[in-house]
Parts: C-alpha cells; sequence; structure tokens
C-alpha cells in the first residue's frame, strides 16, 4: 500500500477521515452516496433504507383496467411511486409500479424519456431534433431484456415529396412553361408544359430532376437511409398529341445519363389522355450527394407539346417498430445505449402485494447538458398487461390520454440537488476504496488494489 499525506499533522488527518468516504466494487451494482446513509443494490428490489438517499420520490396515481389477465392476475388502481437518485457518474431511476399485479410479461416494454437541459418543442420533428442534445430516451423490451430495435425489418414507404426548389428540375430541351410549383399534386393547378425543339431532324423535350432523397426520410435520415430498398417515382403526364417515343431515363450514381442503357430506361405516357406511371429505382443508382437523378424526355416528328401533371418521389425503408408499442411510440428510439434495467416482482416498503418494479442506472456520460443542480424533466410510460382502460399502454406525464413525450410541456419536472464526491474509476479485475479527507485546504487520499484473489 502507498500512503500520500500532505505535511499537516496526522491528527488532523485523523479528524477529517470519516467527512467523505465511497466504496465501489467494480463486481458489484452497489454504490454509497457519502451524503446520506443508504446503498442503492442494482437488483430490482426495492428494500426499506435502499432508495433512502433519493433526491426525489414523487407518487402517482395509476387509474388502472381491472380486467383480469389470462393468469387471472388484476392489476390495481392506486399509488406508484418514481425515485431518481444520482453520483457522480450515474443517474439512477427507480419505478415502483404498485399497480402492476401481473406477472405476464408478453410484448412488455418500458420507457423513459429525459429532458436534461430546457427545450421547447412540440412535434416528432423538434422533438427530435433535440435527441442526444438536452434530450434523452430509453426504450426498453422486458421481454427480450434489451432496448427495442428502432426499425424492423418491413419496408414502407415514407413521406411523399415534389420538387420544392427551381435548382431542381432543369429544361435542357425545348420550351418550358411554368414554375416548380407546378409539378405537385393539388391537382388545382395547370399543368408544367414543355414546347419541344427542332434538333437533328426530330421535335425534342427534355426536362432533369435532382431530388436530395433526405427529404423523403426528414426525421432520423442516417437510420433510416441505409435501408433503403428501391426509390418509387410517380409521373402523370401527357401530351398535344401523340409522342410515340417519350421515356423517364434514370441516372447513375456517377450523375451521368445513358438513354441507350436499356436497364436505366423506361416508357412512360406518350399520349394526348392523362396517364399515371410508376417506375421503381434501385438504391445503387442514388449519388454520393444522396440525390435520385431522373431525365423526362421524348421525342416525334411533329412538334408537340409535353403536359406534366405532377411528379413525386418516394422512398421504401424499413419502418419504425411503434408496432411493438401498439403505435403508441411513433420513433421509438433510444439515444441511451449504455445502461443498466434491473426488474423484480414481489413487495416493496410501500406495497406489500407482490408487483413489478424496475431499477435503472444511466451513465451521465450518456445525458449530454446534465446538469444535477438544474433537474431533469421526465416522462415514464410502458405496458405490461398493466394498462389504462381502452388502450395498451400506461403513462406517467403531464396528461394521461397519449404517450406525449414529443411536447415539451408535459414533462414531469424532477429536481435533484447535486453531488458533491466523486465515484473512482473501476480498475479491471480489482477492487477499489478510495478514502477522500476533506479539511480546511487539505485533499487527501488513501488507496490501494486487491486482486480478485485476495492478494495485494
Amino acid at each position: 500500500m502507498r500512503l500520500k499525506t500532505t505535511h499537516r499533522s496526522q491528527a488532523a488527518l485523523a479528524a477529517v477521515a470519516c467527512a467523505a468516504m465511497i466504496l465501489l466494487s467494480p463486481s458489484s451494482n452497489t454504490y454509497v452516496k457519502a451524503n446520506a446513509p443508504c446503498t442503492i443494490v442494482m437488483d430490482g428490489t426495492i428494500s426499506a433504507t435502499e432508495w433512502a438517499c433519493a433526491d426525489n420520490k414523487t407518487t402517482f396515481y395509476l387509474d388502472i383496467d381491472n380486467t383480469p389477465d389470462g393468469n387471472g392476475q388484476v392489476n390495481v388502481d392506486g399509488d406508484n411511486f418514481l425515485y431518481l437518485a444520482e453520483d457522480l457518474a450515474n443517474l439512477y431511476i427507480c419505478l415502483d409500479l404498485c399497480s402492476d399485479r401481473s406477472t405476464d410479461e408478453t410484448w412488455e416494454w418500458v420507457g423513459v424519456w429525459l429532458m436534461t437541459a430546457a427545450r421547447t418543442f412540440d412535434t416528432d420533428a423538434t422533438w427530435a431534433m433535440y435527441l442526444d442534445n438536452g434530450l434523452e430516451s430509453l426504450m426498453y423490451s422486458v421481454a427480450d431484456q434489451q432496448t427495442i430495435p428502432f426499425l424492423h425489418a418491413t419496408p414502407e414507404y415514407g413521406p411523399r415529396v415534389y420538387p420544392e426548389l427551381e435548382s431542381e428540375y432543369q429544361v435542357v430541351t425545348g420550351t418550358g412553361d411554368g414554375n416548380v410549383t407546378l409539378f405537385d399534386n393539388s391537382g388545382s393547378q395547370p399543368t408544367f408544359n414543355v414546347t419541344s425543339e427542332f434538333i437533328d431532324g426530330m421535335n425534342q423535350f427534355r426536362i432533369d430532376f435532382a431530388i436530395n432523397l433526405e427529404r423523403c426520410i426528414p426525421l432520423f435520415t442516417e437510420e433510416f437511409f441505409p435501408t433503403i430498398k428501391h426509390v418509387r417515382v410517380e409521373l402523370a403526364s401527357k401530351a398535344n398529341r401523340s409522342v410515340g417515343n417519350n421515356n423517364i431515363v434514370v441516372g447513375y450514381a456517377n450523375g451521368t445519363f445513358n438513354a441507350m442503357d436499356p436497364d436505366q430506361v423506361f416508357p412512360v405516357n406518350g399520349e394526348t389522355t392523362l396517364e399515371t406511371d410508376v417506375i421503381l429505382i434501385e438504391p445503387g443508382n442514388i449519388t454520393a450527394a444522396r440525390e435520385i437523378l431522373v431525365s423526362l424526355q421524348g421525342n416525334s416528328p411533329s412538334a408537340f407539346i409535353e403536359q406534366v401533371e405532377y411528379i413525386s418521389f418516394e422512398v421504401y425503408v424499413n419502418g419504425t417498430n411503434r408496432a411493438r408499442t401498439n403505435g403508441y411510440v411513433q420513433y421509438p428510439y433510444s439515444t441511451i445505449k449504455v445502461y443498466q434495467v434491473m426488474k423484480s416482482f414481489g413487495a416493496s416498503p410501500d406495497c406489500s402485494i407482490a408487483h413489478r418494479m424496475f431499477e435503472m442506472r444511466i451513465p451521465k456520460s450518456q445525458l449530454e447538458h446534465y446538469d444535477s443542480r438544474s433537474g431533469v424533466g421526465i416522462i415514464v410510460a410502458g405496458y405490461g398487461t398493466m394498462t389504462f382502460v381502452g388502450s395498451h399502454y400506461w403513462v406517467y406525464s403531464k396528461v394521461n390520454n397519449y404517450i406525449p413525450y414529443q411536447d415539451s410541456t408535459k414533462y414531469i419536472s424532477i429536481p435533484m440537488f447535486g453531488v458533491d464526491i466523486p465515484v473512482p474509476e473501476e480498475i479491471p479485475g480489482y477492487e477499489v476504496l478510495v478514502l477522500v479527507l476533506v479539511s480546511t485546504g487539505i485533499v487527501t487520499g488513501v488507496a490501494f488494489k486487491r486482486a480478485r484473489d485476495g492478494s495485494r
């Protein structure tokens, strides 16, 4: 053992030796908070003194569906409890769900949404904008003992987009009549017209489009983009006279076109009656700038006018796993990647009848902008067999008619009181004892290492 001291007297050191002490073993789930007489053990159960050092204990009443489950167990209306505590390294959350009396874990999940800095948001888009920047989330599958995967394997179409900017299209051949607003599908505007141009013995027209596909994936772009299966292009068009050779030519990923490559050319309507054509473009044609390039072009011996009613773009990507939450959480995304969740079913100090309990430990390294002296906003929700009447969820927030994770005004504000005593770093293979002695102007430490076999 190596001892380092200041030149103050050993008596002075002894006088302050009990001022602060933290004991931590990397093989244990226990921490001791110096300014309160308690030890939180991460085992999913709640003992009488375990959460006495919590910064906050909140009681919330749940009016629950009392219909017996498949095992005849009945969830009950009543008080439930939320605890928050912390040390320097971690935030601890405890849910004592006295109302949840069912042991059935089929499709059971629990979610925590945290506001670690002042943010204002009221839509999925503004909520997503602040993730990992003042907002955090953890969507945990109790049955699978892991976070709920954000995406599932079944593809679906994202939102349909139309050209919006003048820079997203160019009339290469012919004379255009109209502007970018005429390419959408409002149904009330005139068509975008292109009068053919006589070149090399043929009347021709060509309109090129370049659409950034990030517009088709406005939220969680980096998660969705690698799952693109194809890009769907829908064109509604006609001509003022029959045109025998109208096509969409798809650009290559390098930004070039080749109207002679049959794999890149798709015939479309060239008649005088409005018709709709759909083509599916493989993701290998997406450029490095994440654009899809298409060229609408045609030619005829006689002059003509091409009339575009609309052209739209959609991506076919893996959908979110919202069905895992029975559709109540549209974006079941977890920013928190490192965590510990422990559960149990039994009695607690606040409820002597067996019920569901959760203990969670989240490293503060996962909580951007968290300041323990500023408090935290929180929403908790889930599903087991415990649900509100006529629904498939329960929630503790400022409202209970939906899970309002995307609305900053619905979060519960929890005051926290700060941490003054640090938790030591874990040393693999060793237990660490750190004794911090604090006196006027003195900070002195004693440390030793002991191998797990007990040797020193």
